[in-house]
């Protein structure tokens, strides 16, 4: 059963990005978006989590499909480390409070350009 929150916050991501036009031909694009929200525990009577340690999205990817291959933005509510000396602590977090969405590179050029990556080539077994 999906909470009648999760399906308002769903909404007004569709809302806030299905507007955004297209700087180049200035049609919208369309859009697809994912929102992971995994309630775990009972709901009241008006969709919401009893229990104090109420979760939410953690998740939520928009993409959009235009002349120039797929555009996919995406805002991770939580870091990816707990260690407070990592670079990944509470990174995530920050962006997700201030609503920083992080674009997918797609093209090999854009991957390339990216920071950090890392090419590892592996053998099979012959």
């Amino acid at each position: 059963m999906v909470s009648r929150s999760i399906r308002r916050a769903a909404k007004c991501f569709m809302r806030s990005m299905t507007t955004r036009k297209s700087r180049s031909t200035a049609v919208a694009i369309p859009k697809f978006i994912s929102m992971v929200a995994c309630p775990s525990h009972d709901l009241d009577k008006h969709g919401l989590l009893l229990d104090r340690d109420a979760q939410g999205n953690n998740y939520v990817q928009v993409v959009g499909f235009g002349a120039n291959g797929p555009q996919a933005d995406t805002l991770l509510a939580h870091s990816e480390s707990d260690d407070p000396a990592s670079p990944r602590y509470r990174d995530g977090t920050k962006r997700y409070a201030r609503k920083e969405w992080t674009r997918f590179a797609f093209t090999e050029q854009d991957i390339d350009k990216s920071p950090g990556v890392v090419e590892t080539v592996m053998g099979g077994a012959d």
